[in-house]
């Protein structure tokens, strides 16, 4: 289980709604000093959002208060699986397909490029299905001390 700190912005019936902060990796990285991508993540800064949370265990918490939320990694793995390997697939086997058909060099760029896009809807279509599923829900662990 993935664990992330949260806000509770406001209690619902079985569910709450939390606020998180998005941070990038390069704030725990040794080498944030000296590394480009570090001054690009800080272009669009620490991004807010919030999130319905699942409370099963009916927790009590407050508005203002710290929870513990959790999100399982098998989840995060299908869903990174489905979102960037999908489309990056199709590309490459329009690609297989378009140079075994003998087109030309322009006209492989595009088929590949339309495998792409094709690949990103599919990826929309399933992740707006199965991502409805409790599997891939975020629920609430514990409240934080």
């Amino acid at each position: 289980m993935v664990e992330e700190t949260a806000k509770v912005i406001r209690v619902l019936d079985k569910a709450l709604v939390v606020e998180t902060k998005r941070l990038s990796a390069c704030q725990t990285c040794s080498s944030r000093d000296g590394c480009g991508q570090k001054k690009l993540t800080s272009l669009w800064g620490n991004r807010v959002s919030e999130l319905l949370i699942d409370n099963p265990s009916g927790l009590e918490a407050q508005p203002g208060q710290q929870v513990v939320i959790g999100l399982n990694e098998q989840a995060i793995l299908k869903a990174s699986l489905l979102l960037y390997l999908l489309p990056l697939s199709l590309m490459i086997v329009t690609a297989m397909l378009s140079y075994s058909q003998g087109v030309s060099e322009g006209w492989m760029i595009i088929m590949s490029f339309a495998g792409l896009m094709i690949g990103f809807v599919i990826a929309r279509w399933v992740s707006s299905v199965f991502f409805e599923l409790a599997d891939y829900q975020p629920v609430l662990l514990r409240l934080s001390l």
